[in-house]
């Protein structure tokens, strides 16, 4: 997949997530809310040239980017993202 590929991806599956916990199937939900936020990882990876292949990669690129853009939020939203 390529990165605005992977950006679709994240965005649909976000989209998807809501509308699933909206309708009562949580466990849907998360799935999919889980799917956006490992997408939208991997796509900045992708365009940063960071590693991603494994879940511990993907976790390094989150801090990564929260220490680029100086928002530490972004760790916690994906560790939050990573428990559903």
């Amino acid at each position: 997949m390529q990165i605005a590929e992977h950006t679709r991806t994240a965005r649909h599956f976000l989209t998807a997530g809501d509308a699933e916990i909206a309708a009562g199937d949580v466990l849907q939900g998360c799935e999919k809310l889980w799917g956006a936020a490992s997408h939208a990882i991997i796509a900045l990876a992708q365009q940063r040239v960071w590693p991603y292949g494994r879940h511990g990669a993907m976790r390094a690129a989150a801090r990564a980017l929260a220490n680029e853009v100086g928002d530490s939020s972004l760790v916690a939203g994906f560790k939050a993202a990573e428990k559903l």
